[in-house]
């Protein structure tokens, strides 16, 4: 056998022996773990995914702080709370008006409420200022937040336009407000 052939033959064996060696044992060398031994580390446990975002600004021109919490629901709508300074408001709202519109007609914007197994409720609304139609004031907002704070799931049935009936699912749990 040429000399060449005898030196890769003999350095294919020795690696195949140390790999048979580290495949044996019940665990792999430590310069091959990617992982801490067992028992050396605690076991991760997930972290619980916030149903609420909350944030927080100052008034430009009052001085006063304003809070807000939001949640989103599947179908694109946004649920909101507000309070600045002493004043707590309530509103859904979308992105775009290509995400959906909200249709008072008649000066009627009620919306129907269903918080966790309940009964339908209704509540008052009142469209956003200026004509915008991607916002939804809810009142009132003291029973909404009470009621809120107790639930887990909220659906609302506002007025939307095109999309009449349509019902709006919102995760609501862990409020902290």
């Amino acid at each position: 056998m040429e000399p060449r052939r005898v030196v890769l033959v003999c350095f294919l064996a020795i690696m195949a022996g140390i790999l048979l060696t580290a495949c044996d044992s019940p665990q792999p060398p430590s310069h091959l773990s990617s992982s801490p031994p067992t028992g050396t580390t605690p076991a991760a446990t997930p972290t619980p995914v916030e149903n609420w975002r909350y944030s927080e600004s100052n008034d430009e021109m009052s001085g006063k702080k304003v809070s807000l919490a939001c949640t989103d629901a599947p179908e694109g709508a946004r649920l909101c709370l507000q309070r600045r300074g002493d004043r707590i408001d309530s509103f859904i709202s979308f992105d775009s008006v290509g995400s959906g519109q909200f249709l008072c007609l008649e000066d009627d914007c009620s919306t129907k409420a269903r918080f966790d197994d309940g009964q339908v409720i209704r509540f008052g609304g009142t469209e956003a200022a200026g004509g915008e139609t991607t916002t939804l004031f809810i009142e009132p907002t003291s029973n909404l937040v009470s009621r809120l704070r107790r639930a887990k799931t909220l659906k609302l049935q506002p007025p939307l336009y095109e999309n009449a009936g349509e019902v709006l699912h919102f995760d609501v749990s862990g409020l902290k407000w």
